[in-house]
């Protein structure tokens, strides 16, 4: 490796940069402080927290008059977790100094701000948007920073406690815009990893960036890495991905996502939004 390569890539290796945790429930996303304290440990990154609290909800001793909620007499009205409390506990067990902010959301919409909160971060972390009571906060807050902050998302499998995070690392490809951004995007952590493999699966005729571009745009940059592609459907992808990731016993996907529009990934769905669902493996997404 020459000099000004190996020097480039120390550069890359040098820093992630802010890292913005976005939290919901204290307890549910551990996933999340362990991902952060790996990158702060790793990759040198500032770490700060932004905890999405909702407002206080209707009881069951309430009843509707007129449109508006109101409190039957005598029946104290729940008191709500009090997050904040409990996110402050958890972060004095973090060997880093981690600045919080609040946002307090009533509704899904509410949640917007996530996308223009997280343009002041290098990367985003937070918990893959599952079932359970959050889901559909968590769904609108990950679209909300992967449309309009511009920046990647980090997204932890819920009860995830790997040993590693960025050592074994799978690309996913398919030669599109979205994956060329994820792949830059994600450049610090590649330069980090033991292990890169990129993975194609072909589904017709491609019109992107072949992954042999890549792959020696990738080595010319001094990463080591491999590649394999894989005949499937466009029904398979997410499969396909997923088989070929435990195969290389990968510990992070990079991948581009939702190459529709909004709306049209909302009604019509597709690989991000399943291997959103599905992958027991952290996810990079860039858009």
């Amino acid at each position: 490796m020459s000099t000004d390569t190996a020097s480039a890539r120390n550069d890359a290796q040098a820093s992630v940069g802010d890292a913005l945790a976005m939290i919901v429930s204290t307890r549910e996303d551990e996933p999340i402080f362990l991902a952060a304290a790996k990158l702060a440990t790793a990759h040198g990154a500032t770490v700060s927290a932004l905890l999405f609290e909702r407002a206080p909800e209707p009881s069951e001793a309430t009843a509707v008059y007129a449109g508006l909620w109101v409190l039957t007499p005598d029946v104290p009205r729940p008191k709500p977790r009090d997050e904040m409390s409990a996110l402050r506990r958890r972060l004095q067990r973090t060997p880093r100094r981690v600045s919080v902010r609040r946002i307090e959301v009533a509704t899904g919409a509410d949640a917007d701000r996530a996308g223009l909160e997280a343009r002041g971060a290098d990367i985003t972390i937070m918990l893959q948007p599952r079932g359970g009571r959050d889901a559909a906060l968590r769904r609108a807050i990950f679209e909300s920073v992967l449309y309009e902050s511009g920046r990647p998302v980090l997204l932890m499998p819920p009860g995830w406690n790997g040993l590693t995070l960025g050592k074994s690392i799978l690309i996913a490809w398919d030669g599109s815009r979205e994956a060329t951004r994820a792949v830059a995007d994600a450049h610090a952590i590649l330069a980090a990893a033991e292990r890169i493999s990129v993975f194609e699966v072909e589904v017709g005729l491609s019109r992107g960036l072949p992954a042999a571009e890549l792959v020696a745009r990738l080595r010319r940059a001094g990463l080591q890495c491999h590649y394999r592609s894989e005949q499937g459907s466009r029904l398979e992808v997410d499969s396909l991905l997923l088989c070929e990731a435990e195969a290389i016993d990968a510990d992070l996907i990079v991948m581009g996502g939702y190459g529709h529009a909004r709306l049209q990934e909302m009604l019509f769905g597709g690989v991000t939004r399943s291997m959103v669902r599905t992958s027991p493996v952290p996810l990079f997404v860039s858009r």
